[in-house]
């Protein structure tokens, strides 16, 4: 490996650990958007898979 490509690879790797902040900022708001958005019907698929299984386990 020759010096250009090292500056390549430390240049990408600067790059990324400077994008990677904005990167997971976006990811949490979009995540949280998703949840506030569908959270009340995950939470009733969750209510209904667990008095599913609490029934299967009962009987």
């Amino acid at each position: 490996m020759n010096f250009k490509n090292i500056l390549i690879v430390c240049g990408a790797i600067g790059v990324l650990i400077l994008i990677l902040p904005i990167i997971k900022i976006v990811l949490k708001g979009y995540i949280y958007s998703i949840l506030v958005e569908y959270g009340f019907y995950l939470l009733i698929a969750l209510a209904g898979g667990g008095y599913y299984l609490w029934k299967r386990l009962k009987a």
